[in-house]
């Protein structure tokens, strides 16, 4: 993989969460990005996180989400595609 592949996010294909923000729920993709794993929001996107469904956003959380595998976790709980799968 080159250097600027690795760097941009990568849809991942069948998998969907629920974001949900002031009561508002949205269903969005997700994506990954050296292995970490996002979702789409608004014109960008947030990580996913162990910690009470957070987000690198504050004020959203996910309520659930559909992934082909199952993740994984660093040591802070941000959301990681499995080692098996990591490129």
């Amino acid at each position: 993989m080159s250097t600027s592949s690795s760097m941009t996010f990568h849809i991942v294909e069948d998998a969907v969460v629920i974001l949900s923000s002031k009561g508002v729920f949205k269903q969005s993709k997700i994506y990954t990005r050296k292995n970490y794993i996002y979702a789409k929001h608004g014109s960008g996107y947030i990580r996913l996180q162990r910690h009470e469904k957070g987000t690198s956003c504050p004020s959203v959380y996910y309520d659930d989400l559909y992934l082909p595998f199952v993740p994984e976790y660093d040591n802070i709980g941000r959301m990681m595609v499995p080692l098996n799968m990591r490129q």
